[in-house]
């Protein structure tokens, strides 16, 4: 069906034309000098005080702050519902028991749940409807738990919104958790929290910071938090990261953003059901050797790729089923006939129940039986494949946090230092192999052991957007031109819709000099 040509109409205007910015500047006028920024961290990791720091950062350089917290979201919604108002606990754990609880209660009975943000959205929107001319407003929402949160933030503000992971070392936040809470060490309580935060796998309404987490924007630590505690840079950390998310500032990549940006872009070419998981692995001088993605084996060497989709017994998608799933699922059926036979206790009808109740034991966790072979595997058999050696001191990104079965052969390829950005809770490579692994330690106790660490910069997602060159670097006659000044935003929030911007178009070029009339 072919659209209906309009008569196009192009009138003289008192507008400025110099042939190459006019209707951009033009559309530009209905952009807001604001931002949404989001914090997210595991318990302990000291997201209020990071977005507090920031806040300080930010208003020196001229913008108004405004911090939304979820806790206080959580309080008026408890006053509401005439619950008991956590604040009057003075027990500090039980405090934070009961900020959980209300959480999850908000997400249940709201049947949303990123309602959360969705509270928070309202308070952004309040306090713009009360800004000042020319102001210029940041919000930051601390702290968001919830991968939904973040989905409904972005949906609202698109490019507008950025989420921020604060990093911390497990040792240092359990720490300062015993120290908040008055705890003497090794306290179980605290442990228990900690894991709540992370993944309730108990309800699908609960805390899940290890799904929400790994889909920030950029990853800073915040494992050296004290002003007078030497290696401490969060200021200048926050700073540039305020620069390379929202100012035309010129950065180029770090090794480890350029290796994770490799292994993200593998992952893309992933058909397995049950997640695409990419890895790269690079040398001490930042060359690539080698990539690699999880999927099927095919014969003659390598994975299954998009020009062999015609073997309908290759990949699991052609299948129609994922093999690990199924024979989890036959060694459920097999101890249910067990429970079955005449010399056992019978299930009478809860067989199904029975069966979810094995699923959420370690027997859900196991991964022997997929076809597939996993990212990391894929990049090391693709150093023998070709021949090509591994240096000392290389390093292996990855998207996903390496499983035992990797981990024990990343170890014996020789591989220095394991980057990951999404945990993996049926990883067991440090239960079996803490001998061999430092998983986020000190360096004092890394020595000689492969360290394994979490990711620390910009997230794959945005590598582009912040690399890629912008506009003109040299002037005609070959001289850099200077960087940008003041704060020309890299994402801005437009406040009229696509359809509001369509119209636009027409009134520039008809010629109207009220451009603002619509």
């Amino acid at each position: 069906m072919n659209i209906e040509k309009i008569p196009i109409q192009i009138q003289g205007s008192s507008k400025p034309k110099n042939g190459d910015s006019g209707l951009r500047e033009h559309i530009a006028t209905f952009t807001s000098q604001e931002i949404v920024i989001g914090v997210v961290g595991y318990a302990g990791s000291g997201t209020s005080y990071v977005a507090d720091l920031l806040s300080k950062i930010l208003s020196d350089e001229g913008f108004s702050t405004y911090i939304i917290k979820a806790r206080e979201i959580l309080e008026t919604w408890a006053k509401q519902q005439g619950r008991l108002d956590p604040t009057s606990i003075d027990d500090a754990k039980k405090k934070v028991e009961e900020y959980q609880n209300i959480g999850d209660d908000l997400r249940e009975m709201s049947g949303e749940f990123g309602a959360v943000a969705g509270l928070m959205a309202m308070n952004v929107h309040h306090h713009r409807t009360n800004k000042e001319e020319d102001e210029k407003q940041i919000f930051l929402l601390d702290s968001l738990k919830h991968p939904a949160e973040i989905e409904l933030l972005r949906q609202i503000y698109g490019d507008g919104f950025r989420l921020i992971g604060i990093g911390c070392r497990p040792d240092k936040r359990e720490k300062r958790l015993e120290m908040k809470f008055h705890s003497i060490g090794n306290d179980e309580n605290i442990r228990v929290l900690i894991n709540r935060d992370a993944e309730d796998s108990s309800k699908k309404n609960g805390q899940k910071v290890n799904k929400t987490f790994h889909l920030a924007d950029y990853f800073i630590d915040n494992t050296v938090h004290q002003e007078d505690t030497k290696d401490f840079r969060l200021p200048d950390d926050l700073k540039q990261v305020f620069e390379k998310l929202f100012t035309q500032k010129t950065y180029n990549p770090e090794k480890d953003e350029q290796g994770l940006y490799y292994a993200d872009a593998a992952a893309t070419s992933s058909a397995c059901l049950s997640r695409q998981v990419g890895a790269a692995i690079m040398d001490n001088k930042g060359n690539i050797l080698a990539v690699g993605k999880n999927d099927v084996p095919k014969a003659g060497g390598g994975l299954y790729d998009n020009g062999d989709n015609e073997n309908k017994l290759g990949r699991c998608h052609l299948r129609g089923h994922c093999s690990n799933k199924v024979y989890q699922n036959n060694i459920a059926d097999d101890i249910v006939k067990i429970f079955n036979r005449e010399d056992m206790p019978n299930l009478d009808g809860f067989e199904e129940d029975f069966r979810k109740a094995l699923s959420s034991t370690r027997m859900g966790s196991l991964i022997e039986f997929s076809r597939s072979v996993h990212a990391e595997m894929d990049a090391l058999i693709s150093l023998s494949r070709t021949g090509t050696q591994l240096p000392p001191g290389s390093t292996l990104y990855t998207t996903t946090y390496p499983c035992h079965n990797c981990a024990r052969h990343i170890v014996a390829a020789g591989i220095d230092r394991v980057v990951y950005l999404e945990p993996y809770k049926k990883s067991l490579a440090i239960d079996l192999h803490s001998d061999a692994i430092a998983d986020n330690l000190p360096k004092e106790d890394s020595v000689g052991l492969v360290k394994f660490e979490p990711y620390i910069g910009v997230a794959p997602r945005l590598y582009q957007t912040i690399y890629r060159q912008a506009g003109e670097r040299k002037n005609d006659s070959g001289m850099a031109l200077p960087e940008e000044t003041g704060h020309t935003l890299r994402s801005l929030l437009f406040t009229r819709t696509f359809s509001d911007l369509e119209t636009e178009c027409e009134t520039f070029f008809q010629g109207s000099d009220d451009s603002n009339a619509s």
